[in-house]
């Protein structure tokens, strides 16, 4: 069963700094001021969200809800599993330029483990991306 989602509840839970940038990227919501908006707290932002024409606020919710589908540990095993695959050519350089890209907050302040290729996953036995002592299902 998948995670509930609402926009409300999205906006709440992503960094504002991630919220500038997406709304950045689509050309909207560029009056408001993300940096001064405290995080968790974004009734202004669900305003003005409320305000965009319901086609525009349809079609980028369908995005946010990917978004949110992918924000957790299952989304990031899926994440390393397709780039596992699209570069299977090197995995032992793909996964280091990955691992080196991924924040520790994602894992809850401990770096991600990788499985980086066949035979370190058949020593660690884990073969999903996810924080010390967690496992992908």
């Amino acid at each position: 069963m998948g995670r509930h989602y609402s926009t409300r509840d999205f906006f709440r839970e992503m960094p504002n700094r991630l919220l500038a940038r997406y709304f950045e990227a689509h050309g909207v919501l560029a009056e408001l001021d993300f940096a001064s908006m405290k995080e968790t707290q974004t009734e202004g932002l669900f305003a003005a969200w409320r305000e965009l024409p319901e086609g525009q606020r349809n079609a980028m919710d369908a995005e946010l809800r990917e978004i949110h589908a992918l924000s957790c540990e299952k989304g990031w095993c899926a994440i390393r599993d397709e780039a596992q695959w699209q570069f299977k050519v090197e995995p032992e350089r793909t996964w280091g330029a990955v691992n080196s890209q991924v924040p520790s907050e994602v894992f809850g302040g401990e770096g991600p483990q990788l499985a980086w290729g066949e035979e370190s996953a058949k020593r660690s036995g884990r073969v999903c991306a996810a924080a010390a002592g967690r496992e992908c299902s």
